[in-house]
């Protein structure tokens, strides 16, 4: 029974590590026009900038509808190596630095472009330390993401299940066991 309340007990903590991230935003669900703040958890990642006394900068950029991929950074606010006064972060704390930007207005973006994601890298002086996810890779954001809201009630009509959400009404109706229909 230990072994049990031992196993337990190491899945709730390896959920709890695991949900830890490199970086917040507030708020949460951001969409382009959004004001944001950026905070940075240094302990985090690979953890190069951990306890650095220096000044903090991110190296920022987007990925947009019309990024390759998401190595296809575009509006980056400086170039690789430069110094933006603009990009320098606020320590907060322990190992904690933050920004805070309107999407639209600090990447430049154009009114008819769609913005998936904010990229970032972190880094010191002169990019001797530079700060990534865990495996060295970018570190990506997800915005505007869509919502369709929290669930308000359900009911069937003519043997179609409509579901009702602050956002709209899903109805799922079943034709036969293997294939569903869904609008």
């Amino acid at each position: 029974m230990k072994n049990l309340g031992f196993l337990a007990l190491a899945l709730v903590c390896s959920a709890w590590i695991s949900s830890a991230q490199v970086v917040t935003i507030i708020p949460e669900n951001p969409q382009t026009n959004n004001d944001v703040t950026i905070t940075y958890d240094a302990s985090l990642g690979n953890a190069q900038l951990l306890g650095y006394q220096g000044n903090v900068y991110t190296y920022t950029g987007v990925i947009t509808g019309e990024s390759y991929g998401d190595w296809d950074w575009k509006h980056t606010r400086n170039n690789w190596g430069a110094i933006n006064p603009n990009t320098l972060m606020t320590k907060v704390g322990d190992n904690l630095y933050e920004i805070s930007f309107n999407i639209r207005d600090f990447y430049e973006i154009e009114p008819d472009e769609v913005v998936l994601k904010l990229a970032f890298l972190f880094h010191n002086q002169d990019y001797s330390l530079v700060g990534r996810t865990e495996n060295g890779g970018d570190i990506l954001v997800e915005i505007n993401k869509q919502s369709a809201g929290d669930y308000v009630s359900h009911q069937v009509v003519d043997e179609i299940l409509m579901i009702t959400v602050e956002g709209g009404i899903f109805e799922i109706q079943f034709f036969n066991n293997s294939i569903v229909k869904a609008e």
